[in-house]
């Protein structure tokens, strides 16, 4: 804190130049009597407070997501008062679009990031699938601030920063098929799309992904020697293809599918070759 002090109020070099002082001493006087206020109340309850509010560096006011968490001693009595926050854009910068089909309303996760990387935006089930892991996270106020290393293993984080730089620095959209996982959590196959946003004068101005998880896809052996391939019920807008390789060429499955046991099945015919399989969304 006292570095981003120090931008406005050169006298503040270290810790021990802040030590004593109030938001008065840096904050107009609006603005330090609802911090005043909003340090009072978490003090009083007892319970964590968060938010999203006007922020003003050296007199330019600008958005930050505040958590402000009392600290308690041993006996439960509140000692003190931590406050963390993070600069972030303007309020309402994206909005995140409602997926076209019933399918992808239900399965694909939207996330808006800035240009750095860090968090704007997100659909609610982005939200719901962060939220199972991190209870934290609870809402898009939450989220703000944050980028992959909150939340994910730092070699997929590594490279979901490294894929976001190449986009915003080249402008194209890119898609992949990879692996993800949240810290702690179980790491599948998903489709990934990241589109570029741009403002009105074509500056990209955020990072747009899109990813659903690929349904696995089960492979039986039949006594007569055919296959019996199946996969989630659910995913009715994925089609199954066939391959000798993985470089392709894919050719559609052939054949009338069967649902049961909540699960789509499709019965592979003997054959003198090996092939591979995949589902592909349509």
């Amino acid at each position: 804190m006292s570095s981003a002090l120090g931008a406005a109020f050169p006298q503040v070099k270290t810790v021990e130049d802040v030590i004593g002082k109030t938001d008065f001493d840096f904050y107009p006087k609006e603005l330090a009597e609802k911090y005043r206020a909003d340090d009072a109340r978490v003090m009083a309850s007892g319970e964590r407070f968060e938010t999203i509010e006007q922020y003003s560096e050296g007199g330019t006011l600008g958005y930050v997501y505040t958590e402000k968490t009392p600290l308690k001693d041993g006996a439960g009595k509140v000692f003190g008062l931590r406050v963390r926050f993070y600069l972030i854009p303007a309020l309402n910068q994206t909005v995140i679009p409602e997926p076209a089909n019933a399918w992808e309303r239900a399965h694909v996760q939207i996330i808006d990031k800035d240009t750095k990387s860090v968090f704007l935006n997100a659909n609610a089930l982005f939200l719901l699938s962060v939220g199972s892991v991190f209870p934290e996270i609870r809402s898009v106020t939450n989220l703000i601030g944050r980028d992959d290393f909150a939340f994910y293993p730092l070699d997929l984080a590594e490279k979901f920063r490294a894929d976001d730089a190449r986009v915003i620095a080249s402008g194209q959209e890119f898609s992949t098929v990879e692996e993800n996982q949240l810290e702690g959590g179980i790491r599948t196959r998903v489709f990934v799309r990241k589109t570029p946003l741009r403002d009105s004068k074509g500056t990209i101005t955020a990072l747009r992904i899109l990813f659903f998880v690929i349904p696995d896809l089960q492979v039986g052996r039949l006594a007569d020697g055919g296959l019996e391939l199946s996969w989630p019920a659910d995913a009715t807008v994925f089609d199954l293809e066939s391959a000798d390789s993985v470089s392709g060429p894919w050719s559609p499955v052939g054949g009338t599918p069967a649902v049961s046991g909540g699960k789509i099945r499709q019965r592979i015919e003997p054959s003198g070759t090996s092939r591979i399989f995949r589902l592909r969304q349509r």
